[in-house]
């Protein structure tokens, strides 16, 4: 596989799935990051369109996962166990998707919109992608998934080994 498709998951994008089969290519599920976190129902409604989405497309599939705001090591304790809650759900959603990959971004702050620094942030972005290529396969996701969540249920003072499954 060469390309990825990116889709946000409307349902006016469900044509175009036969053409990107028609390609061998895959598509990269969006708007985790944008539309997605607005409200829990908000992120529901994106998962059950995904959903429809991939029982339509057998090829390969990625989801892309929040950026805005998602700093994986803030110095605030508060901040980073939310974020590692939307890591879990994202790595969640992409094992239920069985999709191959999940797209992250670090570092992706709202300066950059209001400063007007995206092709800096995108040419820095780049070069530490191809300088350090990390390839996840979908066994890896799900031992990630367990990971986040485990560590999870450590944080909120759970002492058993028994992990509740997460929500999407």
């Amino acid at each position: 596989m060469n390309l990825m498709v990116c889709m946000r998951g409307e349902p006016d994008e469900l044509s175009f799935l036969a053409e990107v089969a028609e390609l061998e290519a895959g598509i990269e599920l969006q708007s985790y990051g944008m539309i997605g976190v607005q409200s829990a129902r908000d992120w529901e409604t994106r998962f059950a369109q995904h959903k429809a989405i991939r029982s339509q497309f057998q090829g390969p599939v990625a989801v892309h996962g929040p950026f805005i705001g998602m700093e994986y090591i803030h110095i605030d304790h508060l901040i980073r166990d939310v974020v590692l809650r939307r890591l879990e759900m994202t790595f969640d959603v992409a094992v239920k998707l069985e999709a191959s990959r999940v797209v992250l971004h670090s570092g992706y702050r709202a300066e950059i919109d209001l400063f007007k620094l995206q092709d800096e942030w995108l040419k820095r972005s780049v070069s530490l992608e191809t300088e350090d290529k990390m390839e996840v396969k979908m066994g890896d996701l799900r031992k990630l998934a367990t990971h986040f969540a485990s560590t999870r249920h450590r944080a909120a003072g759970h002492t058993n080994s028994t992990v509740a499954n997460s929500s999407v």
